[in-house]
């Protein structure tokens, strides 16, 4: 189970020392050409900022089942995905007879 993927970031501990913009902070994406890790959508004087600040991590991608089985979910009340386009993938792996969520 898992599979590792390489992941771009802006490290916190750049945007707690002032060398990155704040709303780096906890941003990170699989895709440099579609988000603010990659520039689009950042003011031009941020991203030069940050641009030579950021790294590469490896992660371990897993899918919504075996997430929630690590978790040892019981129940879910509100399901909320945001994944670069890959929501519709996501949402399609959630057992909507098992789990019955009240919203999505």
């Amino acid at each position: 189970p898992g599979q590792k993927c390489e992941m771009l970031r802006v490290p916190p501990e750049l945007v707690d020392s002032g060398e990155a913009p704040d709303w780096a902070l906890g941003v990170a994406s699989f895709f440099s050409d579609r988000t603010a890790v990659g520039g689009v959508g950042a003011a031009p004087q941020d991203y030069e900022t940050y641009r030579n600040l950021q790294v590469r991590q490896e992660v371990t991608c897993v899918t919504l089942p075996e997430l929630l089985a690590s978790h040892a979910v019981k129940r879910i009340d509100y399901f909320q995905v945001d994944a670069e386009a890959y929501d519709a993938r996501i949402l399609a792996q959630l057992d909507l007879a098992l789990w019955q969520p009240a919203a999505i």
